[in-house]
């Protein structure tokens, strides 16, 4: 996953960062990032790492059959931050992003499997009341 920063007078520090990652409206998933400084103009890669530990409910179970016949699994995203704006020699705390991702994961071993990306398919973006929708992004290969 990558973040950038495109502005050119702006950098962030991103003080907090946690990942959630839900299938079927089930967690499975939870993970912290390190504290960063990202410049100006710049971008960082991150590696949330999940792992599905919880037993699956039948509920799940009957999702992931379906979904693995039919190539690819469905998985949300949520990442939870708070920042710090630097913008020329001022500071600016307390702002909270909440980050809402649907990823489209190709299921591993599919033999007509006619991509490895993932795709995230609708980013929302919520900055302290604020709402922006992004398009489709795709990444990976």
């Amino acid at each position: 996953m990558t973040v950038r920063s495109p502005n050119r007078r702006i950098a962030i520090y991103y003080d907090y960062l946690e990942a959630q990652a839900f299938y079927s409206s089930e967690r499975f998933g939870l993970t912290t990032v390190p504290f960063f400084y990202q410049g100006h103009k710049t971008s960082s890669q991150l590696s949330p790492d999940f792992h599905g530990q919880q037993p699956a409910l039948t509920s799940v179970n009957a999702t992931f059959t379906r979904e693995k016949e039919e190539g690819s699994f469905y998985v949300d995203v949520n990442l939870y931050t708070k920042i710090r704006l630097k913008v020329w020699n001022f500071k600016i705390h307390g702002l909270k992003l909440d980050i809402r991702c649907n990823v489209k994961i190709p299921a591993p071993g599919r033999k007509n499997a006619t991509t490895t990306k993932f795709v995230y398919s609708v980013v929302h973006v919520n900055w302290d009341g604020f709402v922006c929708v992004h398009g489709l992004l795709v990444f990976g290969e």
